[in-house]
Formats: C-alpha cells, sequence, structure tokens
C-alpha cells in the first residue's frame, strides 16, 4: 500500500512537472511570435511511464487521464490546435496514407511524446529507423509476448486459424493466432495438415479451443484432433458461417437474377463519370457502391443501396437532361436496361423482400466480424432475433 501511494504521489508530480513545462513553452512561443528572443528550455529528467508502452493489449492506454493534454483557454489554445490539425493532414495527404491514420493511438502517443520532449533538431534517419529503432522494437515486442505468454496458465487460450492459398504452389497455408484474455499474438504460418504440431507448440495443457473456417479438410482435421486430444474442443467462425448463409442465398435462381439486376444499374452508372455526377444530384452525393464485409456480403451491398436511392434513381432516369442525352435515347444495351430496371415496379418488390432476409444476418455479421470487444456472450442472442426479424 505504501508503495503505491508513493507511485501515485510520485505520478502527481511528474504530470505537475509536464505541465509547467508545457505551459511554458507555449509562452515563449507567443513571444517569439511578437519578436522576442526564445528562451531555453531545460530538459527535466523523469522517469518512463509504463502508460507510454502501448500494446495491442491495451491501447486506449494513450487515452487515460494521466495522458490528457492541460487545458489552457483562449484563442491561443485554438491556433494552437489549428496548427497541430494542419500539421498533421498535410503529412497524411502528402505522404498519400490512409486518411484513418489520424485516429491511430500511435500517432496520438507521437504527439504526447513530442510534447513531452520538446523541440528536436531532426526526426530520425531512414537506417535509425531500419536498423536500430526497428530492432529495438522487435526485442520489446518478443519481451512483451514472453510476459503474455506467462498468463496463459490462469484461463488458458484459444488457438484461431485463417486460412489462405499459396496462388504457386497451391498450399493451403494457415495463419496461427493465440488468443487470451490479456491479448491476441500471431503464432506462424504453416500448411494446415500441421495443426496438431501447433497445440504441442503452444501447449496442450493451455489449450482450449481451435477456432477455423467451415471447410471440409479443416473441420475434418479438427475432429481428428478432438479424438486424440479429448479436453479440446473445436469451434467453427461465426463470421464464416454467416458468410456462407449469404452464399447459399446468392445461389438461388430468382435472388441471382435480382443481384444481376443491381449489378446492371451499377455497372451503367459508374462505367461514364457524368451519369456518376447526375445521380449523386439526385441522391444528396451519396454512393450506391460501398465495401462490403465479407466477399458474399459485398453483392448485397450495391441492392441494399440501390433501394435506399430509389427515389432519387428513378427522378433521374426519369429527368429531361437524361432522356435527351444519348443514354436516354438508347433502345437498347446496357443504358436502356437499368432504365427499364428502375422504371419498373418488379425489381422492388422483390428487391424488398429480399432485404428483409440480407439485413438481418449482414447486421449479425458486422457485429461478429468487429474488433471492438468479444461477441461471444451474445452471439446466441443476436442469431435468435436475426431468425425472429427474418
Amino acid at each position: 500500500m505504501i508503495k503505491l501511494l508513493k507511485y501515485k504521489k510520485e505520478k502527481k508530480i511528474d504530470f505537475r512537472k509536464r505541465k509547467e513545462e508545457f505551459e511554458s513553452r507555449l509562452r515563449e512561443d507567443d513571444e517569439e511570435d511578437s519578436g522576442s528572443s526564445r528562451m531555453s528550455v531545460s530538459q527535466t529528467s523523469r522517469q518512463e511511464d509504463a502508460t507510454f508502452a502501448l500494446r495491442s493489449t491495451n491501447v486506449d492506454l494513450v487515452r487515460s487521464k494521466s495522458m490528457k493534454q492541460p487545458k489552457i483557454g483562449g484563442s491561443l489554445m485554438k491556433t494552437l490546435k489549428k496548427k497541430l490539425r494542419e500539421a498533421v493532414s498535410k503529412f497524411i495527404i502528402y505522404e498519400s496514407l490512409l486518411m484513418n491514420l489520424s485516429n491511430s493511438p500511435w500517432l496520438h502517443n507521437l504527439i504526447i511524446v513530442a510534447v513531452e520532449v520538446g523541440l528536436l533538431d531532426k526526426c530520425p534517419t531512414p537506417y535509425e529507423v531500419s536498423d536500430v529503432y526497428l530492432e529495438a522494437e522487435y526485442k520489446s515486442m518478443q519481451e512483451w509476448i514472453s510476459k503474455l505468454k506467462t498468463t496463459w496458465k490462469e484461463k488458458g487460450v484459444t488457438i484461431m486459424c485463417d486460412g489462405w492459398t499459396d496462388s504457386v504452389n497451391h498450399t493451403h497455408i494457415m495463419n496461427f493466432l493465440v488468443y487470451c484474455s490479456k491479448g491476441t499474438i500471431f503464432l506462424k504460418s504453416i500448411d494446415a495438415s500441421l495443426l496438431d504440431t501447433v497445440v504441442d507448440e503452444v501447449g496442450e495443457e493451455f489449450v482450449i479451443q481451435v477456432v477455423t473456417d467451415n471447410e471440409k479438410a479443416l473441420k475434418a482435421a479438427d475432429q481428428k484432433l478432438m479424438e486424440k486430444r479429448q479436453h479440446l474442443y473445436w469451434t467453427a467462425c461465426a463470421t464464416h458461417c454467416l458468410d456462407l448463409c449469404l452464399e447459399d442465398i446468392g445461389k438461388k435462381k430468382n435472388v441471382q437474377k435480382l443481384l444481376s439486376d443491381a449489378k446492371v444499374v451499377t455497372t451503367f452508372i459508374y462505367n461514364h463519370t457524368w451519369i456518376v455526377n447526375l445521380m449523386k444530384k439526385y441522391t444528396g452525393g451519396r454512393e450506391i457502391i460501398c465495401p462490403g464485409v465479407t466477399r458474399f456480403a459485398t453483392q448485397f451491398l450495391p441492392l441494399q443501396a440501390i433501394v435506399q436511392q430509389k427515389q432519387g434513381l428513378r427522378n433521374m432516369f426519369n429527368f429531361e437532361e437524361f432522356r435527351l442525352s444519348k443514354f436516354g435515347r438508347d433502345k437498347n444495351g446496357l443504358a436502356f436496361e437499368a432504365r427499364q430496371i428502375i422504371i419498373g415496379n418488379d425489381f422492388w418488390s422483390k428487391a424488398n423482400d429480399l432485404l428483409k432476409v440480407f439485413e438481418p444476418l449482414v447486421k449479425v455479421l458486422r457485429l461478429v466480424d468487429g474488433d471492438e470487444k468479444p461477441t461471444m456472450s451474445f452471439i446466441y442472442e443476436a442469431i435468435d432475433r436475426a431468425k425472429q426479424s427474418i
């Protein structure tokens, strides 16, 4: 208890020092803008805070109370925030990085550390990143994994498999991951037939269950594994099960016809820039193509988007600007087929019926395919509700 109180006291003192240093740096920046000379900021030593050791198990540490920036009121704070956001945005834009990088906790941690350290002469060189810091991070990650393995004996682990086929040798390769209550680690990628050796490597006494896809080869391998190791359980991947349900639905002839009609509409629209711009004019800038959760869910999503934009699409195809264009005057071809589908009534009634089955399944699919939290505790309830809705 005394050590804990001492640690909290040191943490408060450390936070107060960093706050004073940050406010001092802001005052010096303000003086520099007005022509005053800039005073150097002394580098105060502090003990390493464990909250800066970001890892996949607790990436939200960067958002803890001890990491929050001190509040500074007035126009100065607005100006500083704007400068920071502009700098981050320019870095992402001009380096052609993904826009959602701005949500990365590692970027947030970089800003926090930069505030603590102060102004640096230069960033690390490519050599330092690839040879020095990469090697150091690798060793740090190995140490973290070693500590994580010590927790396996507490509640056991789950071996998770994700398969893919080698395009050269056509060998079925499995990515093996080990999940426990403290986090998930990637173990190795090997041939699917070597599942038994993976259990030995992790430790049979630690493994509770194995989660794989529903392919026949994997189901047969898992069945043999359970026969050999009586305490192990095989669990089918919920995402793959739902994906196969959508695949079976898509194989029905009447559903295939409906999905084919939706594909005709999207193909015609997105093959012509003028049509795309005209569509956005009537749909309020909304698209009718969006990325899918899984491979088989993707074929249903355009149909869902078309139904949602029914009125806008009908107005576009009936609008005089379209009817007088070369596309509107066509009496055959893709443009004519797409217009007949949209202005007709048969397509819409069948699409609404199909979506009554599709939407509840995709809702559950998005739920189990997410990474926010484990879904095992409510997956059965979600499936039951989807059945009732259908």
